[in-house]
C-alpha cells in the first residue's frame, strides 16, 4: 500500500530507496551465499545515487509553493519482507528499508519541497552504515560455504518481463 507524504523531493528520495530495493532483492545475489561483484558495484552506484540526490536537494533554494502545498504524492510502499538466500542482501535490504522508512516518516515529509537538515543527516548516515557494510563486513566475510542449510528460501524469482510487465 502507498504511503502519502506530501514533499516532492521525498518522494524523489523514497522512490529511489525503493526502487534500489527492489533491484537488490530481486539481484543474481539473492540465491546464494556469495554477494556477486556485479551486485557490488550495482549496490554502490544506488547508493551513490542517493547520496547526490540529497546533496542536489540540499543545494536547492526554498521553494514558496502556496498553491502547491498541501499537496500529497504517493510513495511505493518499500517491498515486503524478502528472505533472500543471501544474509548480505537481506541486511542491505533492512538497511535500505531504513532509509525508506525515514524518508517518508520525517518532519520534511510533510513540506511541500526541500528536506530538513536533520532528515537529511539520517539519510546521509543510513546510506554511509550500507556503504560501512558493504566494505566491513560483505568484503571480508562472503562468500560462506553453507551446504547443509542451502537452499533455506525458494528463489526470488526475475525482475519485471518485458514492456508489458505480464506473463
Amino acid at each position: 500500500m502507498p504511503v502519502n507524504v506530501n514533499n516532492l523531493h521525498v518522494r524523489f528520495v523514497a522512490d529511489k530507496v525503493h526502487r534500489f530495493g527492489t533491484e537488490l532483492i530481486k539481484s543474481q545475489s539473492s540465491n546464494d551465499s556469495s554477494f556477486k561483484a556485479a551486485d557490488r558495484i550495482r549496490l554502490e552506484s544506488y547508493l551513490n545515487a542517493v547520496d547526490f540526490a540529497v546533496n542536489w536537494i540540499e543545494s536547492l533554494p526554498e521553494l514558496d509553493l502556496p498553491e502547491t502545498d498541501p499537496r500529497t504524492y504517493a510513495c511505493e510502499d518499500f517491498p515486503v519482507e524478502v528472505d533472500a538466500e543471501n544474509e548480505a542482501i537481506n541486511v542491505a535490504v533492512d538497511i535500505l528499508r531504513a532509509c525508506w522508512l525515514e524518508t517518508v516518516n520525517g518532519q520534511s515529509a510533510r513540506r511541500p519541497a526541500g528536506m530538513s537538515p536533520h532528515d537529511i543527516k539520517r539519510v546521509r548516515d543510513v546510506v554511509s552504515h550500507c556503504r560501512n557494510f558493504l566494505t566491513e563486513y560483505v568484503s571480508n566475510a562472503l562468500p560462506l560455504d553453507l551446504p547443509e542449510s542451502s537452499p533455506m528460501e525458494a528463489n526470488t524469482g526475475p525482475g519485471r518481463t518485458g514492456i508489458t510487465g505480464g506473463n
